[in-house]
């Protein structure tokens, strides 16, 4: 007996290629946002990740999360029509709307129905939904291996956050002395890794721009596998091309973008984020495993 025809909702904050949008298994959950004085709803037509912001918007943008009723009412209609429904959200300590979705699934009484929360924030999980898309296309795939997939890709994603974290302590009150701790806080570079299990950024270092090599981030990275390393942010360009100068040295290859959109409203105004994934090949090799059940 075939699988129930699994659909993945993906919740409209998470940034989504333009391949990924025209997937006829993937429908975008709307989200409505207020940007300033502006009420913007975003959808499958009108994608998040179009929407630019500038300095003076930066940080005012606030997601409205999707009131479990209504997204009860969203994916009772999927289920009616015999389909099995993945739902991908932002973590709930960032997007109130993975709590929303949790509720909801409580009062679905069928297990043809997955909430899952990724462990990790915009590039990310841009990354998880691109490939859970992917594999949802497989013929015959069922939710279990769709979770079984999931849960893969989150256990071999490292997320890593450089951001200008300018939190260090003073420690004396010598002016000159504070003077100069000003400057070298200012050309500090703070390194923050995703806690999967927390679901937030932890702080676990500080570097300067002549630093920043992959040494410094060598001790959270695993080498042990081929794997890619994906770059996203708004941080100054030198940031950005020290580190592409310095990842062909350990064979990582990578892309990245300096243009990230409104998806990134909970980031901080500069920013550099990295992500360590597996390369493609690992991961038909996984796909296929699964796929053969």
């Amino acid at each position: 007996m075939s699988a129930k025809p699994l659909i993945l909702i993906v919740d409209a904050v998470i940034s989504l290629p333009p391949e990924v949008l025209t997937n006829k298994r993937v429908i975008v959950l709307p989200r409505r946002f207020r940007v300033g004085k502006e009420s913007l709803t975003f959808d499958q037509q009108r994608p998040l990740a179009h929407q630019r912001w500038s300095a003076h918007t930066h940080g005012s943008a606030q997601p409205a999360p999707v009131s479990y009723p209504a997204f009860l009412h969203y994916v009772n209609r999927l289920l009616d029509a015999q389909y099995a429904i993945l739902t991908l959200h932002l973590p709930e300590t960032f997007d109130a709307n993975a709590h929303q979705a949790t509720i909801a699934r409580r009062f679905v009484n069928s297990e043809d129905i997955a909430v899952a929360q990724i462990p990790a924030l915009s590039l990310g999980a841009t990354y998880i939904a691109e490939r859970l898309a992917w594999f949802c296309k497989q013929p015959d795939v069922s939710l279990g291996q769709a979770v079984a997939f999931f849960n893969w890709l989150v256990a071999h994603l490292e997320t890593i956050l450089i951001d200008a974290g300018h939190d260090l302590p003073f420690i004396t009150s010598s002016a000159s002395t504070i003077n100069q701790w000003q400057a070298r806080l200012r050309s500090k570079l703070r390194l923050s890794l995703f806690d999967k299990h927390l679901l937030t950024f932890t702080a676990i270092g500080y570097t300067s721009l002549p630093d920043l090599e992959m040494t410094a981030l060598q001790p959270w990275l695993r080498l042990d596998r081929p794997q890619e390393v994906l770059l996203k942010g708004n941080f100054d360009d030198p940031v950005f091309a020290k580190l592409k100068q310095t990842l062909p040295a350990l064979n990582l290859t990578t892309n990245g973008t300096l243009a990230p959109g409104l998806e990134t409203w909970y980031m901080p105004q500069r920013f550099l984020e990295l992500c360590l994934v597996p390369d493609k090949m690992e991961i038909q090799r996984v796909a296929k495993r699964l796929l053969r059940g």
